[in-house]
């Protein structure tokens, strides 16, 4: 057996080899197929098993050498991989086989995991900057008001309609070319729900009061079939009504389930940290494995983003089936939304390879306390908290391997964050170091696309 590996580029997942199969690579599995096709053919005259080996080379000629070539094919593919340290994550394809006047010439193509080349001075002592939390009143504030919203009411007043307030109004419209409308409607005046044109007239005006008026429309996609048209509109005023929300003290916080006043705002200071945390922590960790990913300078094979751009689409699809989007319009912007998630998808398989090759490096692993985490977090998500069950519905479906993975993959996370040097700022310069990373790397990429059009001319 005689090969040479084709794609030059080392970085290069994809591989594509070149092997020449002679006649002594097929003869010596000949034997070993004659006697596995001996035990299943049926040849006239004889029972199942006992006919002559001899026949059944020259009956089943043709197929008992592509049954010798596949064996031989796996037997060379093997040892290709192993002298060349390639990592199969692919059943090797063979695009082209050609019968030479002895033996074969065929082509193998199959995805390799890429070789990481990082050393451990690239991922310990990596300096990053991360958001210092911070709760400020003023953000306290806004929960509070956004939980006001909640308990809105509007009551009629005898006075002229201004922003913010909802009016109730009997319209009949005329656009050019088009059948008149009639109807009824309620709308926030400065929400957007009506024209410009229309809430202008509306704003100080009473309860009862009508008025007529004529615009025309621009161009816009909002005044659908007006667009570009002349507009006659006459309404009536139907009612006025005032926005009043309740007040901030012990009764509403009591209302919404807390002690007294002090008590809402020590819980929503508690869970607004807890919700910046997670961010902060979120922003922390994408910087770190993107910073990774540009060290490693990998090629992640088309088999891995794939698999997890299938998992991205399904959560994608299931999403935007609850909010009761027709399933053929999801499928008719399927490739829109394949495109756009691409990217998260090749850096989640870009993060994963890397992420495992330095728990292999630094022999890490997980502590037994993590998995038992991971097991309650599924029974809670998925079946009321019954740990024993979910337990036995993992063993079953083997699972165990795969939530060790995922697990091993965190804590190496948090390792890489314990050997980091951290900076705590504020968001604005955090905001400020961010962009001049963006910089940088849109720079390195330009230069390194120079780089390549000069080796192509």
């Amino acid at each position: 057996m005689k090969y040479e590996v084709l794609t030059k580029d080392v970085k290069e997942p994809v591989k594509e080899v070149e092997i020449i199969l002679e006649p002594s690579d097929l003869k010596k599995y000949e034997k070993e197929v004659v006697k596995e096709f001996k035990k299943v053919v049926q040849i006239p005259g004889f029972r199942k098993g006992k006919a002559p080996e001899n026949l059944i080379k020259e009956r089943f000629s043709n197929e008992i050498e592509e049954e010798c070539m596949r064996k031989a094919l796996v037997e060379a593919v093997s040892k290709v991989a192993e002298k060349n340290k390639f990592k199969l994550i692919t059943e090797p394809v063979i695009p082209d086989i050609q019968k030479l006047e002895s033996g074969y010439k065929v082509k193998v193509v199959f995805e390799t995991l890429p070789e990481v080349d990082l050393k451990e001075e690239d991922y310990k002592g990596i300096e990053l900057k991360k958001i210092k939390v911070n709760v400020t009143p003023e953000d306290i504030n806004r929960e509070i008001e956004a939980l006001r919203e909640r308990f809105v009411e509007f009551k009629d007043v005898d006075r002229e309609a201004k922003e913010g307030d909802l009016v109730e109004i009997e319209y009949e419209a005329h656009v050019e070319g088009e059948e008149p409308q009639k109807g009824k409607l309620s709308a926030l005046l400065g929400a957007g729900q009506l024209w410009p044109e229309v809430e202008e007239k509306i704003k100080g005006k009473k309860a009862g009061e009508e008025i007529e008026f004529e615009f025309e429309a621009p161009q816009d996609e909002k005044y659908h079939k007006a667009a570009g048209k002349k507009v006659k509109m006459k309404i009536k005023v139907l009612s006025v009504k005032e926005k009043t929300l309740p007040e901030v003290n012990d009764e509403f916080a009591k209302k919404l389930g807390f002690e007294n006043l002090e008590d809402m705002k020590k819980k929503i200071e508690e869970n607004l940290r807890h919700i910046k945390e997670e961010r902060s922590e979120e922003l922390l960790e994408d910087l770190l494995v993107s910073l990774l990913i540009k060290k490693a300078k990998i090629k992640v094979p088309p088999s891995l983003v794939n698999v997890e751009l299938q998992a991205l689409l399904t959560n994608e699809v299931a999403a935007l089936e609850r909010m009761g989007i027709p399933k053929e319009q999801i499928q008719a912007q399927i490739q829109t939304l394949a495109q756009r998630l691409y990217p998260l998808a090749y850096k989640t398989a870009a993060t994963k390879i890397i992420l495992d090759y330095i728990a292999e490096k630094e022999n890490i692993e997980v502590p037994q306390e993590l998995i038992e985490n991971e097991i309650k977090k599924i029974a809670d998500m998925t079946l009321n908290g019954d740990v024993e069950t979910a337990k036995r519905i993992i063993e079953e479906k083997n699972l165990m391997p795969l939530i060790y993975q995922d697990a091993r993959r965190q804590y190496t996370l948090d390792k890489l964050k314990e050997w980091a040097k951290i900076e705590e700022v504020s968001e604005e310069e955090f905001n400020k170091y961010l962009n001049s990373l963006l910089e940088e790397n849109k720079k390195e990429t330009n230069e390194e696309n120079k780089e390549i059009q000069k080796e192509e001319k």
